[in-house]
């Protein structure tokens, strides 16, 4: 998907500008100014600014993503954008990272004008072995739910609506493989040493946020075939190989992560946008996971960066599991994307991102009921896997009382 699109047809993916929330106005999100502001010809200023072909900081690149710092005040409406990238490290994508915190805080201070500290220091955690079967065992099954339903937590069953690419087509099969097959087996070392070749080769090659985004989710799937394999563990060429994709993997979530587009194609349908925004979120999410469960496998423990907490999703996440293929008939004549609220409607004056952090947090407070698949997946890393089934149950029992 390219990004050469005239200004007067591109939108911007945040809400709605500033000046817009301020006055309680709908807002086209038309870039560089929204009609509104355009007509009364005063500065129009998004919490993402677009891509202008330029290089940035990581830290704008994270703003423009949607992700909310923690320890910032969410209410600020007037936060300077340079505030944000001081509490970045630039260029960080983690350290391996599992997304989780265990109770740790990582606020960002009001920088001084001399000495900012802009490399706030990693956090080694560790994690109970309870946590880490369960998050194992639940990214081993990704490859059988991938061709089972042509989908994963993070890649949308609709995503690729002209056929999967050709790196994931390679993988499918050898997913289906993968399912049925003994992993000792001859034929299914073949395989996996020809598509993890074909994987590496192809890296240099990637030219378009689709195509990285295509290779991230098949590499995140190869390594949980060959880094958390089932019973018959791996040879042992398989597993070094598999170990010396590490890199590969977190420098393609940083590719990934650095070249998301701030803003889509109006062309671009308003499911269609929302199911790409929010399948490459889910990505860098499950890259890190995997990550961070195989440190905890070698290591013993795994590192936590201000970059993972950052890491911004969708709280709307039953929106999911749910079809919404004839949305886009519905809204035929509405301008511009946005996120799609609970009701499954576009509505330019609400945004439904939030932070890793922001989500952990939303937990701790009680205001997440009944979490998704996804949702469960992100909170047991980060609370553990008792003391979120141990919430869960209580809260779906409260709710069997209430009904009754």
């Amino acid at each position: 998907m390219g990004l050469g699109v005239p200004d007067q047809q591109r939108v911007a993916l945040s809400r709605a500008c500033d000046q817009c929330i301020t006055a309680k106005r709908r807002c086209t999100r038309n870039l560089p100014q929204c009609q509104r502001c355009a007509k009364k010809k005063i500065s129009c200023r998004y919490k993402n600014v677009p891509l202008d072909g330029k290089p940035r900081p990581s830290g704008a690149i994270l703003m423009a993503l949607g992700a909310r710092l923690p320890g910032s005040n969410q209410n600020d409406e007037s936060l300077p954008t340079s505030r944000f990238l001081t509490c970045l490290r630039p260029g960080s994508v983690g350290v391996g990272g599992m997304n989780g915190h265990h109770g740790s805080s990582l606020h960002c201070s009001a920088p001084s004008l001399t000495g900012i500290q802009t490399s706030p220091p990693d956090v080694i955690l560790a994690m109970d072995q309870p946590t880490v079967h369960y998050l194992m065992d639940h990214l081993k099954s990704l490859p059988s739910t991938f061709i089972q339903t042509g989908g994963t937590p993070f890649i949308h069953p609709q995503l690729y609506q002209d056929g999967l690419p050709p790196l994931l087509q390679n993988i499918s099969a050898l997913s289906n493989m993968h399912t049925y097959l003994n992993s000792s087996d001859h034929i299914i070392s073949l395989a996996i040493s020809s598509t993890a070749q074909n994987i590496v080769n192809s890296f240099s090659t990637l030219h378009t946020f689709n195509a990285k985004l295509a290779f991230t989710q098949s590499l995140i799937l190869l390594q949980i075939m060959t880094l958390l394999s089932p019973s018959q563990p791996m040879s042992h060429v398989l597993r070094q190989q598999a170990e010396n994709r590490l890199p590969l993997l977190q420098a393609s979530i940083e590719e990934l992560y650095l070249s998301a587009p701030v803003t889509l194609p109006s062309s671009m349908s308003h499911y269609q946008a929302w199911i790409l925004a929010e399948s490459c979120r889910r990505t860098i999410h499950v890259g890190h996971m995997v990550l961070g469960v195989h440190s905890m496998l070698t290591k013993g423990n795994f590192t936590l960066t201000l970059f993972v907490e950052s890491l911004p999703l969708n709280r709307n996440a039953e929106l999911w599991e749910r079809d919404l293929s004839g949305y886009d008939e519905q809204t035929k004549g509405e301008s511009g994307h946005g996120d799609m609220g609970g009701t499954g409607k576009l509505r330019a004056s609400e945004t439904d991102l939030i932070s890793y952090r922001e989500l952990t947090d939303m937990w701790d407070n009680g205001e997440v009921k009944d979490p998704s698949f996804f949702e469960e997946l992100l909170l047991v890393a980060c609370k553990g896997v008792d003391n979120v089934k141990t919430q869960t149950n209580v809260e779906r029992a409260e709710n069997c009382t209430h009904t009754l």
